[in-house]
């Protein structure tokens, strides 16, 4: 019998009855609202957020050369910027539509195509991970965010349709993920 793939055995994978991660409990925390747009309040905010999406496009880009036909790489770049994303779900207040438009009209006007400064335009946020008691397990800062895109389609026809449901990306300029439970 061979040595490979010992260590694959139910004690060592289950044994030590350790939860699996899940993605169902999160929390969208903003740290810095847009000092120029609407906002609802944090309790409209948080409990109309159905889904998010941290940003998962950090990347790296080692530093790559080749002397005299060998290769060499060396640690380089990390994009630290990209894009948080979710759906709402609205009500007939409109509170979560009216975020958005009054973004993106201070963000370009549609007549005068001009725009607020960027000082009244970013946003601030985190988004943790938690386990299933609630403790946060991963948490992803995110710094000086503009809006990216977001759309409301509208969802007409018969007796049981919902619409409201509005879908955003916000993009960051900075992004630090962090394991918290070590």
């Amino acid at each position: 019998m061979t040595g490979f793939r010992r260590h694959i055995t139910r004690e060592s994978i289950a044994g030590d009855q350790k939860d699996i991660v899940s993605g169902f409990f999160w929390e969208f925390i903003v740290n810095k609202w847009p000092n120029a747009v609407y906002y609802p309040g944090d309790q409209v905010f948080k409990t109309r957020l159905m889904t998010c999406s941290p940003p998962s496009d950090i990347s790296s880009a080692p530093l790559e050369t080749n002397l005299h036909g060998f290769d060499i790489i060396m640690p380089g770049d990390i994009a630290r910027s990209g894009s948080c994303g979710g759906v709402f779900q609205d009500f007939i207040d409109q509170s979560i539509i009216n975020i958005f438009q009054d973004w993106s009209d201070k963000t370009q006007d549609a007549e005068t195509r001009l725009s607020l400064p960027k000082s009244e335009l970013y946003m601030d946020a985190s988004v943790f991970q938690l386990d299933r008691q609630l403790n946060p397990i991963r948490m992803w800062e995110m710094r000086t965010g503009l809006l990216e895109n977001w759309d409301c389609p509208p969802n007409f026809g018969g007796d049981n349709n919902i619409g409201g449901q509005v879908s955003f990306s916000i993009k960051f300029e900075f992004i630090k993920p962090k394991v918290l439970n070590k």
